[in-house]
């Protein structure tokens, strides 16, 4: 009868320190995941000239990005669509296309102007 009372005194704190062994784990790794996730709309500049970029719903200023870069912007929480708008400096002419957050938006040359492609 001892044996099975001292087995049981050992095995209650084990149990203890798993279980708040897990919850703690639990309640930590979520706050960590959320700090660690950044809303990111990636752009890639295929074309042959530089472009200029803005999230029309937030940005106002336009972000040079040269051929054959890809540039990575952060969006506000509060958004999980973006308008992105590009201008080509050489030619002047403009595209514009829906991205969701996490998306990625290719711009390319089309016939005889540039062209947005999400991806």
């Amino acid at each position: 009868m001892q044996r099975i009372v001292r087995n049981t005194n050992l095995r209650l704190p084990a149990l203890a320190a798993m279980a708040l062994a897990v919850f703690f784990s639990a309640v930590a790794l979520p706050a960590a995941a959320a700090a660690n996730s950044k809303r990111l709309v990636t752009v890639n500049n295929n074309s042959s000239t530089e472009v200029q970029v803005r999230m029309k719903l937030w940005q106002r200023d336009f972000t040079r990005i040269s051929t054959g870069r890809t540039q990575q912007f952060e969006v506000p929480a509060q958004y999980n669509t973006v308008q992105v708008e590009a201008k080509s400096r050489k030619q002047g002419d403009n595209c514009w296309s829906n991205v969701q957050v996490g998306g990625t938006l290719a711009i390319i040359d089309g016939n005889q102007q540039i062209v947005c492609q999400p991806q």
